[in-house]
């Protein structure tokens, strides 16, 4: 029996040991990153959705213009989908704000979207920084356009308007908008087409990289999206109705959730004894061994010890169920009433 007694002791740590490295093995390398992944994947469709439908919002008939547009913006000008999407309706609210019509903020939005794609790869740059000096179109703004070779002066921008046929100081504010959009256009003729046509190199192609796998995120959130949302929606829900409890079965809820909480550290605590069981199984033997004739009884309480192991662990657990069971008897005695 002690031979027996040890081998147990030493295969229950063995086996203890393996299942813990094998869950923590999977929980790393498994379930973390694609829990990451799974909730991008969500994120990034969920943004692709408001981006759609900004885009329906700013240019209504001209939304699927602009959509398709943005199907082929990464390999054109390494614009994610949801990018191209988000710099087109920002521009487009721009545009029609200044008093352009829908079809007209389509085709400058796209042109001026593509642009910050291209100026971000000739200037190497990011494209948000592009963006934000192409704003200057609009807001007639010029210190940050002077970062991207483009010297929007006052006096520039009247040689060039003569050079169309017009006066700019005598133009509307939706002329001069126009007047400081074909001018940047003009200016920036060396980076237009840069990004297509520099697309095999490494800067770039990393960024076509980054960029589709943004797009393929949103292929696979698309799909997860549909699964999710009712999930939420009811999660949603139990909330509000958790909120609008009776005050009593709140405090319930509240004392379950500290027992509850109790469980992990008292089950730390059972395990680490089965642990010390275990070691105690593989010393044990030889202890007796020593002890030899004098040590009589001891080969009978190591026996019992050795009977009682199964159900030394069951005791241990049971204990926290029963510690957490009397806790919620007492609450519900003291409450019933309330609760009633």
């Amino acid at each position: 029996w002690a031979q027996q007694l040890q081998d147990t002791g030493e295969k229950l740590q063995k086996i203890g040991g393996k299942l813990s490295e094998v869950g923590k093995g999977l929980t790393t390398h498994i379930t973390l990153p694609v829990a990451a992944a799974g909730a991008a994947a969500v994120a990034a469709a969920s943004d692709y959705e408001e981006n759609l439908n900004k885009i329906d919002v700013a240019f209504e008939e001209s939304a699927g213009y602009v959509k398709a547009w943005a199907e082929t913006a990464t390999e054109s000008f390494g614009l994610s989908k949801n990018s191209a999407l988000e710099a087109a309706a920002l521009f487009g609210d721009m545009a029609t704000s200044m008093g352009f019509t829908r079809n007209e903020a389509a085709e400058m939005s796209t042109q001026l979207a593509g642009l910050a794609g291209d100026l971000a790869s000739f200037k190497n740059i990011s494209t948000d920084q592009a963006m934000n000096a192409l704003k200057a179109v609009f807001t007639g703004e010029t210190e940050s356009l002077k970062n991207l070779g483009v010297v929007m002066t006052q006096t520039n921008l009247e040689a060039f308007a003569e050079s169309q046929g017009k006066v700019y100081s005598a133009a509307s504010e939706t002329e001069k908008a126009f007047l400081r959009y074909q001018f940047v256009l003009e200016r920036t003729q060396n980076a237009q087409g840069d990004y297509s046509e520099t697309s095999d190199g490494f800067a770039n192609s990393l960024r076509t990289l980054k960029e589709s796998l943004e797009n393929l995120a949103i292929t696979f959130g698309e799909v997860l999206l549909p699964v999710v949302t009712p999930i939420v929606q009811k999660l949603g829900e139990i909330v509000q109705k958790m909120s609008e409890l009776p005050k009593p079965i709140k405090n319930f809820i509240v004392t379950a959730a500290l027992i509850a909480a109790a469980v992990g550290p008292i089950l730390m605590g059972v395990g680490k004894i089965l642990v010390l069981i275990g070691q105690l199984a593989t010393v044990l033997p030889a202890l007796t061994t020593g002890l030899g004739a004098a040590a009589g009884g001891a080969g009978a309480l190591t026996a019992g010890l050795s009977a009682a192991l199964p159900v030394i662990g069951v005791v241990a657990a049971a204990i926290a169920v029963f510690v957490g069971t009397i806790a919620a008897l007492n609450w519900f005695d003291e409450h019933k009433e309330d609760v009633k």
